[in-house]
């Protein structure tokens, strides 16, 4: 055993153009301080919070489309949230 670990390899933004149209189009319709409910994990049930976008939308870890929330410690996931008209 030579004690290397293999991890599995991580999309680049080019193999998730999905996840960039998305971020894309979020900005598009969307400014820095909407108003959005959000869920910090699955979105089931009762969203965890409400709050406002402290970003754009970009790509978080070049996986997934996220924004940043004011008084939210971590990334939010697109899919995680509801935008608030």
């Amino acid at each position: 055993m030579s004690g290397y670990r293999s991890y599995p390899e991580i999309p680049s933004i080019a193999q998730r153009p999905d996840q960039a149209r998305a971020a894309h189009k979020f900005n598009d319709f969307h400014t820095v301080g909407t108003l959005v409910r959000y869920w910090e994990h699955e979105k089931i049930g009762e969203p965890t919070g409400i709050a406002r976008t402290s970003t754009h939308a970009y790509l978080f870890g070049n996986t997934v489309a996220a924004v940043l929330l004011e008084g939210v410690a971590a990334a939010i996931p697109l899919a995680n949230l509801e935008v608030i008209s």
